[in-house]
């Protein structure tokens, strides 16, 4: 596991720490959230350290969850609250703010995310502001995908306009049918960079055993796989790409080999 962890932290750790202005990333996860809630609390930790602001918007059991990996990298989440260098909001009270109809608000989403974001980066002298959120994961797995996007888009917006970073956070089975090209276009649209959901050289092991396993010596002959991935979106790992051009090229087979795969993947994760 630990050449598997170095492959995996190679490209998060440059994500993650030299986050500037306008980033911003996408993770997804499963059932599993602690590959998350570790590199949100890297990518916090590196803020704090360059003297940056944060904003948590999450749910209480991960806000809980990011405190513990704080304080397991040596950071005070109290004290820096404490001392406004970080604030958090609550992602399901927020929504019930700024949602009208079950669609984003966009006058609500600025009188509510957009002020906090000015209010945090106008009482820092450096002008530097992390965020993490989860709200359009919530929408995501409650399947209103519309206002996930637009509250992507809200996002986007305000990025345009306050220099901060951004890190948001859908629960997706990779191996499901939530993650696939026409479902996740516009998600994948939305960020500038998509961040492993887990050991990438794991899953890239996992996959290429369970397809040896379904197609045998076929394996051999099989086309390059070179997803064909529209220029909006950002470039996505080894594993994510191979998975979706399974789902495309090889859909008789995809199901048996994906189901190898995540016992595979799940044997050495």
């Amino acid at each position: 596991m630990q050449q598997a962890n170095a492959a995996l932290y190679g490209f998060e750790q440059e994500v993650l720490t030299c986050a500037g202005p306008a980033a911003h990333m996408v993770q997804l996860y499963e059932s599993d959230d602690r590959l998350l809630v570790r590199n949100a609390g890297r990518y916090f930790a590196e803020g704090f350290g360059r003297g940056d602001r944060g904003l948590i918007v999450t749910t209480e059991e991960r806000a809980e969850a990011f405190r513990r990996e704080f304080g397991r990298l040596g950071i005070d989440a109290a004290a820096a609250v404490r001392d406004e260098r970080l604030t958090f909001f609550d992602s399901h009270q927020t929504l019930a703010r700024i949602l009208v109809d079950g669609y984003p608000d966009a006058a609500r989403f600025d009188e509510i995310v957009g002020a906090a974001l000015r209010r945090l980066v106008a009482s820092n002298e450096s002008g530097a502001l992390r965020a993490y959120g989860d709200m359009v994961g919530t929408l995501w797995t409650a399947r209103q995908f519309p206002s996930a996007i637009r509250l992507e888009q809200l996002w986007g917006k305000l990025l345009a306009q306050v220099p901060f970073s951004l890190f948001c956070a859908y629960s997706i089975d990779l191996f499901g049918t939530d993650f696939e090209a026409g479902v996740v276009d516009a998600l994948l649209c939305a960020h500038s960079h998509f961040l492993p959901a887990g050991s990438n050289a794991t899953l890239q092991s996992a996959l290429g055993r369970a397809m040896e396993d379904v197609l045998g010596a076929k394996v051999a002959s099989l086309p390059a796989v070179k997803l064909e991935r529209r220029p909006a979106w950002p470039e996505l790992p080894r594993a994510e790409s191979l998975i979706l051009w399974l789902k495309k090229n090889l859909r008789d087979q995809a199901g048996d080999i994906f189901v190898r795969a995540r016992q595979y993947y799940q044997e050495t994760a």
